[in-house]
């Protein structure tokens, strides 16, 4: 090639790369809600994509670990029970392991935690039962009616 070729093709080249960097330096910046939104659509299609398989792994587990128990375990259970029972009557969890007597205290807690759970759900309120304002007890009533009858006599 010529040495005027070379030139060109330089031009062109310099040309091309200050263009490309306006080209960068134009580009407005995106603000917050536009990166959320983007953020959040690379999140939603990871999601989307996962979410049958996870789903199918959920149904799975719950049908195994949901379901009550089969007759020919029962004999199992009432073997556990009794073991125990043993255990708590004899004293043989003087016995066991710092291991041990944690993964038991873990699991008591947890049946618990099962029945605290289940009140606050059947209650459906976290502190207490709602009362209505207009509730009066029926020791209240009698004695206001006591208070009534002695008041007309």
């Amino acid at each position: 090639m010529k040495d005027e070729e070379w030139k060109i093709i330089d031009r062109v080249k310099r040309f091309l790369k200050v263009f490309h960097w306006n080209n960068m330096s134009a580009r407005r910046k995106l603000n917050l809600c536009e990166k959320l939104a983007n953020m959040f659509g690379v999140l939603y299609r990871y999601h989307a994509r996962e979410m049958p398989r996870r789903l199918a792994i959920l149904k799975d587990i719950f049908c195994k670990e949901l379901a009550p128990p089969k007759p020919s375990e029962f004999a199992r259970i009432k073997k556990d029970v009794l073991a125990v029972n043993l255990v708590l009557r004899h004293g043989e969890y003087k016995n066991y392991t710092v291991r041990e007597a944690l993964v038991y205290g873990a699991i008591v807690l947890e049946i618990m935690f099962w029945f605290f759970i289940g009140e606050a759900v059947g209650r459906r309120n976290l502190c207490g039962y709602i009362v209505p304002r207009t509730y009066i007890s029926k020791a209240t009533r009698r004695a206001i009616e006591k208070k009534s009858n002695q008041s007309t006599l």
